[in-house]
């Protein structure tokens, strides 16, 4: 939760992970989250950060709620 926050709503408003919505993630947010990952070590916190390390010259990110 800490770590994914900053995140644009689909009304545009910011804040943290919303779990049943539309969660995006500009480009300039992707090196904060990876540091964060880098420093928690979340489960799994390779994978995650390579996979937003490939993504760094795209458009961001979104994580989809349930």
């Amino acid at each position: 939760k800490h770590i994914f926050r900053n995140r644009i709503y689909a009304n545009a408003e910011s804040g943290l992970i919303d779990i049943c919505g539309i969660n995006y993630y500009p480009p300039e947010t992707m090196e904060e989250i990876i540091r964060a990952i880098e420093i928690e070590k979340p489960y799994n916190h390779l994978i995650l950060s390579e996979w937003l390390k490939t993504g760094r010259d795209g458009n961001g990110f979104y994580i989809l709620g349930i």
